[in-house]
C-alpha cells in the first residue's frame, strides 16, 4: 500500500495505510505521523478513531458474496453526487458493482451500465471496462440448462 496524503498526516481513515493498520513506508505522503517514530500519536489516533466508530478498521470488501463467487461491500456505499463512477465510491475503487447493501443515489455502477464502461475507458481502466461489458452481456444472455428447466 502506498498513500499520497497531504493534509491528514496519515492519521485519518482517508489514509490507505492507516485504514489497513499499517505504518507508512515508502509512501508519497507529506508530514507523515503514521510511523514508529510517532508511535504514541499514532496509537492515540487509532484509539480515538475506534472510540468514534468501532467498525472503522474492519475489511469492507468481502471475498465472496454468499457463494456466488463475487466480491461485495460489507456495508455498501453511500454516494450522493458521484454516480458511483469516481474513486470516492468504495465499490468503484474496489472494482465491484454496487449491491443491495448500497444506499447510493443516481448509481451508474451496476451490471450493464454503459456509463460505467465509458468511465472505465476514460480513466484507461480497460480491464475494468472489459469486465463491466462482459457482465452486461452475461446478464442479457438467455438462460440454458437447469436454470431454464426450473422456470
Amino acid at each position: 500500500i502506498v498513500c499520497n496524503c497531504k493534509k491528514s498526516r496519515c492519521l485519518k481513515l482517508y489514509c490507505e495505510c492507516f485504514t489497513a493498520l499499517q505504518e507508512c513506508d515508502g509512501c508519497n505522503c507529506l508530514a507523515c505521523r503514521n510511523t514508529s517514530q510517532f508511535k504514541a500519536m499514532r496509537d492515540e489516533a487509532i484509539r480515538t478513531t475506534r472510540a468514534k466508530n468501532p467498525q472503522a478498521f474492519r475489511i469492507k470488501i468481502t471475498g465472496k458474496d454468499k457463494g456466488h463467487g463475487v466480491e461485495s461491500h460489507s456495508t455498501g456505499c453511500r454516494c450522493k453526487k458521484s454516480a458511483c463512477l469516481k474513486k470516492y465510491c468504495e465499490c468503484y475503487e474496489a472494482g465491484i458493482f454496487c449491491g443491495a447493501k448500497c444506499r447510493c443515489l443516481g448509481c451508474a455502477n451496476y451490471v450493464g451500465s454503459q456509463r460505467l464502461v465509458e468511465r472505465r475507458k476514460k480513466v484507461k481502466d480497460y480491464r475494468g471496462a472489459r469486465r463491466a461489458e462482459e457482465a452486461g452481456r452475461r446478464q442479457h444472455q438467455p438462460q440454458t440448462g437447469l436454470a431454464q428447466q426450473q422456470h
